[in-house]
Protein backbone atom coordinates (compact mmCIF):
# COMPACT_ATOMS: atom_id res chain seq x y z
CA UNK A 1 0.00 0.00 0.00
CA UNK A 2 2.92 2.22 1.11
CA UNK A 3 4.93 1.63 -2.20
CA UNK A 4 1.81 2.41 -4.46
CA UNK A 5 0.81 5.55 -2.93
CA UNK A 6 4.27 6.79 -3.26
CA UNK A 7 4.05 5.62 -6.92
CA UNK A 8 0.86 7.42 -7.92
CA UNK A 9 2.51 10.68 -5.70
CA UNK A 10 5.13 10.47 -8.15
CA UNK A 11 3.22 10.38 -11.35
CA UNK A 12 1.29 12.78 -10.08
CA UNK A 13 3.96 15.13 -9.59
CA UNK A 14 3.71 15.17 -5.97
CA UNK A 15 0.36 16.17 -5.65
CA UNK A 16 -0.68 13.59 -3.35
CA UNK A 17 -0.12 14.10 0.02
CA UNK A 18 1.25 11.26 2.44
CA UNK A 19 -0.74 13.32 5.21
CA UNK A 20 -3.79 12.06 4.07
CA UNK A 21 -2.38 8.43 4.91
CA UNK A 22 0.19 8.52 7.69
CA UNK A 23 -2.63 10.74 9.65
CA UNK A 24 -5.23 7.67 8.64
CA UNK A 25 -3.08 4.19 9.29
CA UNK A 26 -3.19 3.03 12.81
CA UNK A 27 -0.42 0.74 14.15
CA UNK A 28 -2.34 -3.21 14.35
CA UNK A 29 -0.94 -3.87 18.02
CA UNK A 30 0.61 -7.07 16.48
CA UNK A 31 2.95 -4.75 14.37
CA UNK A 32 6.76 -4.06 15.86
CA UNK A 33 6.92 -1.02 17.09
CA UNK A 34 8.61 1.64 14.43
CA UNK A 35 7.30 -0.53 11.29
CA UNK A 36 4.22 1.56 10.55
CA UNK A 37 4.68 3.67 8.55
CA UNK A 38 7.96 2.29 7.03
CA UNK A 39 10.67 4.05 7.21
CA UNK A 40 10.94 5.46 3.94
CA UNK A 41 7.74 6.51 3.88
CA UNK A 42 9.09 8.36 6.89
CA UNK A 43 11.31 10.17 5.14
CA UNK A 44 9.53 11.12 1.84
CA UNK A 45 6.62 12.42 5.09
CA UNK A 46 9.71 14.48 6.38
CA UNK A 47 11.07 16.00 3.24
CA UNK A 48 6.91 17.03 2.04
CA UNK A 49 6.59 18.66 5.20
CA UNK A 50 9.24 20.64 5.30
CA UNK A 51 8.50 21.50 2.02
CA UNK A 52 5.16 23.22 3.18
CA UNK A 53 6.29 24.64 6.24
CA UNK A 54 3.96 22.73 8.29
CA UNK A 55 6.89 22.66 10.70
CA UNK A 56 4.84 20.94 13.83
CA UNK A 57 4.57 17.98 11.95
CA UNK A 58 8.41 18.05 11.28
CA UNK A 59 8.78 18.50 15.05
CA UNK A 60 6.66 15.42 15.58
CA UNK A 61 8.64 13.45 13.09
CA UNK A 62 11.54 14.38 14.56
CA UNK A 63 10.97 14.65 18.34
CA UNK A 64 10.32 10.93 18.13
CA UNK A 65 13.32 10.25 16.60
CA UNK A 66 15.30 12.38 19.11
CA UNK A 67 13.88 10.96 21.86
CA UNK A 68 14.28 7.43 21.00
CA UNK A 69 18.33 8.03 19.99
CA UNK A 70 18.61 9.81 23.33
CA UNK A 71 17.05 6.88 25.03
CA UNK A 72 19.83 4.78 23.08
CA UNK A 73 22.45 6.45 23.55
CA UNK A 74 21.79 6.02 27.56
CA UNK A 75 21.72 2.53 27.73
CA UNK A 76 24.58 0.19 28.13
CA UNK A 77 25.82 -0.04 24.20
CA UNK A 78 26.85 -3.93 24.69
CA UNK A 79 22.93 -4.60 24.98
CA UNK A 80 21.99 -2.82 21.33
CA UNK A 81 21.58 -4.75 18.31
CA UNK A 82 24.53 -3.85 16.01
CA UNK A 83 23.61 -1.00 13.58
CA UNK A 84 24.94 0.12 10.44
CA UNK A 85 25.49 3.72 10.88
CA UNK A 86 24.41 4.36 14.93
CA UNK A 87 23.69 8.08 16.05
CA UNK A 88 26.35 8.40 19.08
CA UNK A 89 26.79 11.61 21.48
CA UNK A 90 29.44 12.87 19.07
CA UNK A 91 26.77 12.75 15.92
CA UNK A 92 23.41 13.40 18.00
CA UNK A 93 24.51 17.17 17.23
CA UNK A 94 25.15 16.51 13.20
CA UNK A 95 22.64 14.69 12.46
CA UNK A 96 19.51 14.93 14.74
CA UNK A 97 19.92 18.25 16.65
CA UNK A 98 20.14 20.64 14.01
CA UNK A 99 17.64 19.77 12.11
CA UNK A 100 15.84 19.51 15.03
CA UNK A 101 16.37 23.18 16.14
CA UNK A 102 16.11 24.50 12.58
CA UNK A 103 12.48 23.15 12.89
CA UNK A 104 11.62 24.82 16.16
CA UNK A 105 13.24 27.97 15.05
CA UNK A 106 11.55 28.26 11.74
CA UNK A 107 7.82 27.07 14.11
CA UNK A 108 8.93 30.29 16.02
CA UNK A 109 9.71 28.23 19.29
CA UNK A 110 13.63 29.24 20.27
CA UNK A 111 13.44 27.90 23.84
CA UNK A 112 12.67 24.41 22.38
CA UNK A 113 15.53 25.22 20.07
CA UNK A 114 17.84 26.26 23.12
CA UNK A 115 16.72 23.45 24.70
CA UNK A 116 17.78 20.49 22.32
CA UNK A 117 21.30 22.46 21.88
CA UNK A 118 21.61 21.89 25.42
CA UNK A 119 20.61 18.97 25.58
CA UNK A 120 23.35 17.80 22.91
CA UNK A 121 25.86 19.84 24.79
CA UNK A 122 25.24 18.46 28.42
CA UNK A 123 25.26 14.81 26.90
CA UNK A 124 29.03 15.54 26.36
CA UNK A 125 28.00 16.03 22.12
CA UNK A 126 29.21 18.85 19.88
CA UNK A 127 28.66 20.35 16.60
CA UNK A 128 30.84 20.39 13.80
CA UNK A 129 29.25 23.04 12.49
CA UNK A 130 26.68 25.89 13.89
CA UNK A 131 26.66 28.23 11.43
CA UNK A 132 23.29 27.45 9.75
CA UNK A 133 21.45 27.24 12.87
CA UNK A 134 23.40 30.63 14.20
CA UNK A 135 22.36 32.39 10.55
CA UNK A 136 18.65 31.24 11.48
CA UNK A 137 18.36 32.32 14.88
CA UNK A 138 19.38 35.75 14.08
CA UNK A 139 17.06 35.92 10.80
CA UNK A 140 14.06 35.01 13.03
CA UNK A 141 15.45 37.50 15.52
CA UNK A 142 17.18 35.86 17.94
CA UNK A 143 20.85 37.25 17.70
CA UNK A 144 21.44 36.52 21.58
CA UNK A 145 20.72 33.16 21.48
CA UNK A 146 22.93 32.62 18.08
CA UNK A 147 25.41 34.38 20.51
CA UNK A 148 25.02 32.24 22.82
CA UNK A 149 25.45 29.07 21.05
CA UNK A 150 28.13 30.08 19.23
CA UNK A 151 30.13 31.12 22.22
CA UNK A 152 29.01 27.78 23.48
CA UNK A 153 30.31 25.70 20.98
CA UNK A 154 33.64 27.58 20.64
CA UNK A 155 34.63 26.08 23.89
Amino acid sequence: MWAQWIFWKKIEGDTRSLELLVDRVRLSPLSQAGTVPPAFVINDYYEECKKSGNWNKVIGLLKTAWDRELMKIGQDTDSRLPSPNPITKDTLGDRLGILLIEAYLNDDKPGEADNIFNAVMDFGGKFTDITKIAELAKEKGNERLAEKWEGTAKQ
